[in-house]
């Protein structure tokens, strides 16, 4: 089983390498947690964990959660809030793509 992880903050982004062998990369502390608490979903039987920061960033009432404790993270000097994302509770906040209508013309 898959386990996704996010995390919310400040991240460095930008192209690293020489030329012809260029790559978008993300990095700092904020994608260091991210890939620790990866790692974490297996431990804690979950798919979908998320930080108290990218929880506090979302609507209220938008997703049905579960709260896994504070955790120590390796190379993290403070305990995190870990919490599971269950369901989406109210399906009226997502905004529904508009598609225009296929009209035969190109």
């Amino acid at each position: 089983m898959a386990g996704l992880a996010l995390n919310h903050g400040e991240v460095i982004a930008g192209e690293i390498g020489a030329a012809g062998r260029c790559e978008y990369t993300v990095i700092g502390n904020t994608v260091n947690i991210s890939a620790r608490l990866e790692g974490l979903n297996r431990k804690l039987q979950t798919q979908l964990l998320v930080t108290s920061e990218f929880y506090n960033a979302l609507p209220k009432g938008f997703v049905k959660t579960q709260s896994h404790g504070m955790h120590d993270i390796r190379g993290i000097p403070n305990a995190i809030e870990l919490i599971e994302l269950i369901a989406i509770d109210d399906a009226s906040v997502i905004a529904q793509p508009k598609i225009a209508p296929d009209t035969g013309a190109n």
